[in-house]
């Protein structure tokens, strides 16, 4: 699968913090992408696709998250 949107920092933060796109949303993109496999080797290791998405959605259950720089 192919990411349709960027995953720079400036395009994410505005499409975070008006809610058109959710950490969830972004883990479950990138974690589908991965499962073609990593042609470049840059992983030495990566958490479980369940801890990851646990830990978006805790992101996304405290409000004040979507205020800090890299949510929102």
């Amino acid at each position: 699968m192919r990411i349709l949107y960027s995953l720079s920092l400036a395009d994410l933060q505005p499409r975070l913090a008006d809610g058109s796109l959710t950490p969830t949303q972004v883990a479950c993109d990138v974690l589908a992408a991965a499962q073609i496999g990593d042609q470049h080797h840059a992983w030495i290791y990566r958490l479980p696709d369940a801890d990851v998405l646990a830990q978006a959605q805790r992101l996304e259950d405290v409000p004040a998250a979507r205020t800090l720089p890299l949510y929102g």
